[in-house]
């Protein structure tokens, strides 16, 4: 019976073969496989489970550029004053009391490009803390808070000065 499964299985390989040589070899192992048959080495007869435990897998090595840390951006000021803002304008978009931020010494910058808590180093001017967004016509620009004084806000004006990301959220 199973001489009769072998021969016949052949003649279809044989059959197989006539018609496409590149079904003639792999359809053979196929079926070696399919019945079981152990994978033959030059060294011994191992099972398929050895096989796979003997070949190491390959090592892929990740490469992750790191973010840009310094760039150029346009920069510039804006108060409290509430023609420059909202109905609030001592909260910002991040919920933060700015104006007693401000009072205790610490800068606030407003920018759609960074999340909320990212810590951007401005030359010229130090460190602030992303609290605030912009108009979306704005992207890609960087305001720096200057609490109630109008008049250091114009004297800064708009400048294209450097930037750091010291610390940013992702």
């Amino acid at each position: 019976m199973f001489l009769k499964k072998i021969k016949s299985l052949k003649s279809c390989l044989l059959n197989l073969g006539k018609r496409s040589i590149k079904f003639l070899i792999p359809i053979p192992l196929f079926f070696l496989v399919l019945l079981g048959a152990p994978i033959y080495t030059h060294e011994a007869i191992i099972s398929e489970e050895a096989f796979k435990q003997t070949i190491p897998a390959p090592v892929v090595e990740e490469k992750i550029e790191p973010a840009q840390k310094t760039k150029w951006a346009v920069v510039t000021g804006y108060t409290s004053d509430p023609l420059e803002t909202d109905d609030s304008p001592c909260i910002s978009a991040d919920g933060s009391d700015i104006c007693a931020l401000f009072i205790r010494g610490e800068n606030t910058c407003a920018s759609n490009d960074y999340r909320f808590g990212t810590i951007l180093h401005i030359d010229g001017l130090g460190k602030c803390t992303v609290r605030d967004r912009m108009a979306k016509r704005l992207n890609g620009k960087i305001d720096w808070y200057f609490g109630f004084d109008k008049e250091a806000a114009f004297k800064h004006g708009k400048r294209t000065m450097k930037i750091t990301i010291e610390e940013q959220f992702l």
